[in-house]
């Protein structure tokens, strides 16, 4: 195993024999202590305060390979050819003959060779969860709850190019700190998060062939780093400040509201009505249920597209964010979502509107933020129905009509949030699929 020291000039540290944080490069935790407490008071029969307190770790984090310290050169020949004047390849002639010979490493000059590396300071991710909350009967068929919750995310790991050109004054120098050495993916415990939400449910028991279940959630979670190999906002556009990129989280929702039932319809045997004869027959066994479901719009950044990421990290890492010079418009059109003049379509639809961003020049970083600006929201209804009949004592006939999106609603996807593109602000993708509905026939004996 190989890590990199980011001390003096930089270097490849290599594993040695004797401790676990000789062998490994990075130091063990050993002081992980995760108590958990919670209570219970009933104030009377039909009344409950609940509350409890956590801590939780991640105990094995690793989603790629970024923390794979086995890959490294020598073990792993793992080059990155670039370049923006000439090929990097002739195809008639192909790779060198030792373009994987391990004795041909040169350590004084790793520019082709992408590193992994991490911090040995390596704390566990750690998550304090604590909640709160009322329970209460209402008369014998309904319940109600409010509860409280709330959680803090320490040491998560973030992703960054340790290599990226050292940026002053909101500028990149163009000049990367570890001159030998190219990309040098580097894994640092430092990202942060924090969650609160209020949720309120209502529920109905299953009583005369009926029941309901309404809840509500406002919620806000906001943090510094994204989701892992996952569509996310990106890294910062300075790999060294993850201060600068606090913001909603990629998964931030604040407003979810679901709805379901579930309805015996009172004919046949042994309902209200119909409950003997031929038409008993024919409109007995029947029920429906459904599920609505409406939350907003998840949170996206708006960037300025792949020439000038590369201008702030040539390895993909930064994102390049333009200036803010006004209020944003939403227009909420999915051929102008927010208002952008490269978008020929938003001028037609808004035309009294004003750019809110402008962007950069090669190399500088930008004052927008990470999530700035909020996608469509969602608004779905799933209906089923299904009638159960008896052929026989021991035999059953199980018919169920399912339909997703019943009113076929269209479910958009993210605009696109690179202003520099003609496409800017633009909708061309679809979040959920449109009405889809499936049978199923079931015979039990």
């Amino acid at each position: 195993m190989a890590n990199f020291d980011p001390a003096a000039a930089g270097s490849l540290v290599f594993a040695s024999s004797g401790s676990l944080e000789s062998r490994s490069l990075v130091r063990p935790n050993e002081k992980n202590v995760g108590p958990r407490v919670g209570f219970a008071y009933s104030f009377d029969s039909k009344t409950v305060f609940r509350g409890g307190y956590g801590i939780y770790y991640s105990l094995f984090e690793r989603i790629g390979s970024e923390d794979q310290m086995a890959l490294n050169p020598p073990f792993l020949i793992n080059k990155t050819l670039a370049s923006n004047t000439t090929p990097v390849l002739t195809p008639e002639i192909g790779f060198p003959a030792t373009f994987l010979d391990p004795s041909t490493i040169n350590f004084n000059n790793l520019t082709a060779f992408h590193i992994r590396a991490m911090n040995p300071q390596d704390p566990s991710p750690m998550v304090q969860q604590w909640s709160f909350g009322l329970e209460r009967e209402i008369g014998n068929a309904w319940l109600a709850e409010l509860n409280y919750v709330g959680t803090r995310s320490t040491h998560l790991d973030t992703l960054s190019d340790l290599n990226q050109p050292l940026i002053v004054n909101n500028l990149s120098t163009g000049k990367s700190p570890y001159a030998n050495f190219g990309y040098i993916e580097y894994t640092n415990p430092i990202g942060v998060g924090k969650y609160n939400g209020l949720e309120a449910t209502l529920v109905r028991r299953f009583a005369d062939g009926l029941s309901l279940r309404a809840a509500y959630t406002y919620s806000r979670s906001f943090d510094n780093t994204p989701e892992e190999l996952e569509a996310n906002s990106g890294g910062p556009p300075n790999g060294r400040n993850f201060a600068a990129w606090h913001g909603p989280s990629d998964f931030d929702i604040p407003h979810r509201v679901a709805f379901s039932y579930l309805y015996q319809l009172p004919f046949g045997a042994k309902h209200r009505y119909l409950s003997s004869g031929i038409l008993s027959k024919v409109f007995g066994g029947f029920q429906t249920s459904g599920v609505y479901t409406f939350y907003s719009g998840h949170p996206f950044t708006l960037n300025e597209g792949g020439a000038l990421n590369s201008s702030l990290d040539p390895f993909g890492q930064a994102t390049a964010v333009p200036n803010v010079i006004g209020t944003p418009g939403i227009v909420g059109n999915p051929s102008c979502w927010f208002y952008i003049s490269t978008n020929k379509a938003c001028k037609a639809v808004e035309p009294s509107l004003r750019d809110a961003f402008q962007a950069t020049t090669a190399g500088v970083v930008g004052d927008s933020g990470r999530n700035t600006l909020r996608g469509p929201h969602t608004n779905v209804f799933d209906f089923s129905l299904i009638r159960d009949s008896p052929l026989h004592e021991s035999v059953e006939l199980h018919f169920r009509w399912e339909v997703f999106n019943l009113f076929n609603a269209v479910l958009f996807g993210q605009p696109n949030g690179n202003i520099t593109s003609g496409a800017a602000g633009s909708i061309t993708t679809l979040s959920g699929d449109p009405r889809v509905m499936q049978f199923a026939l079931r015979l039990s004996f």
